[in-house]
């Protein structure tokens, strides 16, 4: 943030591209987003995770939130394709380049960093 004008209630803000520009206050927010604390494979423990199928991985967020998303490599997808043609349509759905535990959090941290983990992702709702 370079400036803000209180009277126009407005901030001045650099972007990435270099460029400056004018945001309405309501744009900005004062609280921090939730975080991911931590993530798992939904399945069953002990259950290797196989490269070939889709997983899913649940998310927990520093607000209490949980939420879930599919992980699959491109050989997974293939194999899906390969037996299931026409076409795949998954919402939710991450590719990665393998399903180890440091490839899947790499991939998740660069979505949180990019500020589009939350829009991958879907709500599980509250079980209370």
């Amino acid at each position: 943030m370079l400036h803000f004008d209180r009277d126009k209630r407005q901030y001045r803000v650099r972007g990435d591209n270099g460029r400056v520009r004018w945001f309405p206050s309501y744009c900005f927010s004062d609280r921090e987003p939730p975080r991911l604390v931590r993530w798992r494979f939904d399945h069953v423990p002990g259950q290797q995770v196989d490269p070939t199928l889709i997983e899913e991985v649940v998310l927990e967020f520093s607000d209490g939130t949980f939420r879930s998303l599919h992980v699959a490599t491109p050989e997974a997808l293939r194999a899906v394709l390969d037996s299931n043609p026409p076409g795949l349509f998954l919402p939710h759905l991450f590719v990665v380049p393998g399903l180890s535990p440091e490839q899947v959090d790499q991939g998740l941290r660069h979505l949180e960093v990019q500020g589009k983990l939350r829009d991958a992702s879907r709500p599980i709702p509250d079980k209370s």
